[in-house]
């Protein structure tokens, strides 16, 4: 067997070293939640009035996801169906570091929702119809309800805002999927400047 000298072992301590590091930086480049599965076949249409912006459509387990990636933190987008193909149950994910405005208009009906950029990062809405100006309070367990979830690294198990590595989740109830009637409107900001 032929002697080795102390650089040979070097070299495989170094290489061994590495072999390590990259095994721990892609660990901790785990993403925050799986990504939904695309779909060859868009069973919704976007259109986005930024160019910057950009959207994703996906089915998982049978949810409809609209994934938003906005540069700006502001943006609009029409989404649009048909008769044969409604989403059963949609999902908008917006990639944004917070969201103080999350505005879905369905026909005739309003919904503005927000979530709060301080803990305990409460969700509010309210529901306007018709072109009048009243908005109504909306609670957890009203129809048109929109429920938001914040999917982000934590601190003392709370996400913080702005988020750096994460997105909000926005259920979108049947009451304004089916009275859209084939389309909505969706509006967001992430922060009132």
């Amino acid at each position: 067997m032929a002697k080795r000298g102390v650089g040979h072992w070097r070299k495989i301590i170094l290489v061994g070293s590495l072999g390590i590091g990259v095994v721990g930086m892609l660990a901790g480049c785990r993403p925050v939640q799986r990504a939904p599965l695309i779909t060859a076949v868009s069973p919704i249409k976007v259109s986005l009035a930024k160019p910057d912006d950009r959207a994703v459509v996906g089915v998982e387990d049978g949810r409809t996801f609209v994934e938003f990636f906005s540069p700006s933190g502001i943006g609009r987008a029409d989404l649009t169906w048909t008769a044969e193909h409604p989403p059963v149950a949609l999902v908008l994910r917006l990639h944004t570091k917070g969201l103080e405005g999350l505005t879905v208009t369905a026909g005739d009906t309003t919904v503005n929702a927000s979530v709060a950029s301080s803990p305990p990062h409460t969700v509010s809405a309210a529901m306007r119809t018709g072109t009048g100006t009243q908005e109504q309070a909306l609670t957890p367990d009203s129809p048109t309800w929109i429920d938001i979830t914040i999917v982000a690294d934590q601190v003392a198990g709370e996400a913080i805002i702005p988020l750096r590595n994460g997105y909000f989740d926005a259920v979108i109830p049947p009451a304004l999927v089916d009275g859209g009637q084939g389309r909505l409107t969706v509006q967001w900001i992430d922060f009132y400047r």
